[in-house]
């Protein structure tokens, strides 16, 4: 498995199987028994680009989120942006990051992201008051990478 992250997920025996907690975050499967996930590195810039993708998608459907990345990606002033592909016949929205982004330790592609955010940021607060960029402002794994979607300036 070449570039998929490695983790280690601990279960007490006899535990259902489903999806894995979230990497951040430990907690107890039963009472008394604590479990959690161990992550061997940092997320690279596609996988943060995926997990933005996948919160505003949830928050805000697909539509509305390929319209938010398209015009970020052209305010943002980074090289090397995702692409968002729509299929008119199907209403698919996809989206296709540079593959810079999928190798770890990529410093320019995480800050070509730490740009678009900032610009999503601006079209969110525009669009949606600071509801949306509140709750991507929660996510840890946003926090640890230094992906913030609010300028310094306009934190409170």
């Amino acid at each position: 498995m070449t570039g998929a992250r490695e983790r280690s997920i601990l279960r007490p025996t006899g535990a259902q199987p489903g999806p894995p907690p979230p990497t951040w975050w430990a907690r107890p499967w039963h009472p008394g028994v604590w479990c959690g996930v161990v992550e061997d590195k940092q997320p690279t810039a596609g996988e943060l680009f995926d997990l933005i993708w996948e919160r505003l998608a949830d928050l805000l459907g697909t539509a509305a989120t390929a319209t938010l990345v398209r015009r970020a990606t052209k305010r943002a002033r980074a090289e090397a942006l995702p692409t968002v592909i729509v299929n008119h016949n199907t209403l698919n929205y996809e989206y296709k990051v540079p593959e810079s982004w999928r190798r770890a330790a990529e410093t320019n592609a995480l800050r070509s992201l730490r740009d678009l955010a900032k610009e999503l940021g601006v079209l969110l607060t525009r669009l949606t008051g600071p509801v949306v960029v509140e709750q991507l402002e929660r996510e840890p794994r946003f926090r640890q990478s230094g992906v913030s979607f609010v300028e310094a300036s306009d934190r409170t």
